[in-house]
């Protein structure tokens, strides 16, 4: 058995269902890799992190389009065209501003577009991101510097499955199970990578495990180390999980504007409150002033 990293799998190789977008929540600057991998199959990209596009990253290059940046050069075509949605400043805090970036680009046999929002994960997934060819997601904690979104939690991530094409993609380390039994095989080498050798029986065996709902995870290979080792799985929808998918996405939209209309309130109590404060120390003072 050979000790030498396992081939990075040749997604041109694959068959996999190619009508939605690439969605990569907390992406932070690791978009280089899946623009590499897909941008010649998907037309659609959706990166979304809290700290984009803020003012603790302005000077980050977070605002720069991405062909003109050297990382990129050579990946990206020259030519693009740009759009703005929000507003671009402000500091990131507990009531996030959405900001959407979005640069399209056009090819000789096609264009796609890039959009990079700043906001949280959850809201995209819920308002933004119609359908999902591929889900990207690797390199998150619960840390400081990581979002505390537990993506591949059982809750969270079975409504990114609502919105996978049946055989999309799974790219993962396996980060942010938090637990979740069903899901782990996602996460058996998360933090702990395994040596070349292992990795390679582990990939020659073919994996697949099922969820509680009976969708079935296909493992087909391997793109790079992260937290782990980045490995590709195939997402297979049992009948069950079809006939509720829909349901559990009207159920999201439902959510979100819940969330929103529950904000507004908490925020009209708080000026409400605030005015009597204000009103009653202006009372106070007109007292001691006389």
């Amino acid at each position: 058995m050979s000790l030498k990293e396992p081939n990075i799998l040749d997604l041109n190789r694959i068959s996999f269902n190619q009508q939605g977008c690439l969605f990569y929540p907390s992406a932070g600057d690791d978009l280089l890799l899946p623009l590499s991998l897909f941008k010649g199959t998907i037309d659609c990209f959706w990166f979304a992190d809290l700290w984009y596009f803020t003012r603790d990253n302005y000077n980050l290059n977070f605002h720069i389009p991405l062909a003109q940046r050297a990382s990129y050069r050579g990946l990206l075509p020259q030519s693009y065209h740009l759009e703005y949605t929000g507003v671009l400043e402000r500091s990131c805090d507990s009531d996030v501003e959405p900001y959407v970036f979005t640069e399209t680009y056009q090819t000789p046999h096609k264009s796609f577009c890039i959009h990079r929002r700043r906001g949280y994960g959850v809201s995209a997934l819920r308002l933004d991101v119609p359908s999902i060819s591929v889900f990207f997601y690797r390199g998150d904690s619960e840390g400081e510097s990581g979002s505390g979104s537990p993506w591949l939690n059982s809750r969270l991530f079975v409504k990114v499955l609502a919105k996978l094409h049946d055989q999309g993609l799974i790219i993962t380390d396996g980060s942010q199970t938090c637990g979740s039994r069903q899901y782990a095989p996602f996460a058996q080498f998360h933090r702990n990578p395994p040596s070349w050798q292992v990795l390679n029986n582990f990939l020659e065996s073919k994996p697949s495990f099922y969820d509680a709902w009976g969708n079935r995870f296909d493992c087909l290979g391997y793109v790079g180390m992260s937290y782990g080792p980045t490995l590709v799985w195939q997402f297979h929808e049992s009948m069950e999980f079809k006939t509720v998918k829909y349901e559990i996405v009207e159920r999201m939209r439902e959510e979100y504007w819940m969330h929103h209309e529950s904000l507004k309130a908490s925020v009209r109590q708080l000026a409400k409150k605030l005015r009597k404060q204000t009103i009653k120390l202006s009372k106070q003072n007109k007292k001691s002033l006389a």
